[in-house]
């Protein structure tokens, strides 16, 4: 997974999650994001690759947090309570 680094007029800079660690030079670039646009990708995983294996979890764990920040934001009327229980239904195990 990546984290964004910071932006400049060229593009979007991501890096790897594990660079804090020293584990894993990846980076992505990406076009400044524009209203209704395609993420349009400069650099990625085919020029710079991750150098250790996918952690899966993390990711499940990722998309379920964008989905609830998704459906609250769609439904604020839903109570949270009920919300969650919903989500929580959709889980994979191990996240």
């Amino acid at each position: 997974m990546y984290v964004r680094s910071r932006e400049s007029k060229r593009g979007v800079y991501w890096d790897c999650e594990e660079p804090r660690n020293k584990e894993c030079a990846a980076r992505a670039i990406t076009a400044v994001p524009r209203l209704n646009q395609d993420i349009i990708v400069f650099k990625g995983p085919e020029e710079s690759p991750h150098d250790h294996p996918p952690n899966r979890e993390a990711s499940d764990a990722e998309v379920f947090r964008e989905r609830i920040k998704r459906k609250t934001a769609e439904h604020p009327e839903q109570p949270p309570a009920q919300l969650l229980q919903t989500e929580i239904a959709s889980v994979p195990d191990g996240v």
